[in-house]
């Protein structure tokens, strides 16, 4: 699990990011620029290498759901 704690004082936090190559075709978790979520297939393009590279990768729907939110929590800190 990673964390941050934010200016107010709460702690959001999310599962770790998938941080290794997936079996080809199978499912995985996109957290997106939107924070939305993608399913896909892994394919082993180099954009998805990329995805896992900067830790946007989940394995379950459940944890890229939780890291969406955190960085929904994050960008959207009141201005102090």
């Amino acid at each position: 699990t990673l964390s941050v704690t934010l200016a107010n004082g709460e702690v959001v936090s999310w599962p770790e990011p998938h941080k290794f190559t997936p079996q080809y075709g199978q499912n995985y978790y996109l957290v997106d620029s939107n924070g939305e979520i993608e399913n896909n297939k892994y394919d082993g393009t180099q954009t998805e290498v990329l995805f896992i590279r900067f830790g946007l990768v989940h394995l379950t729907k459940e944890a890229a759901e939780q890291h969406s939110y955190a960085l929904f929590k994050i960008n959207n800190q009141v201005a102090k």
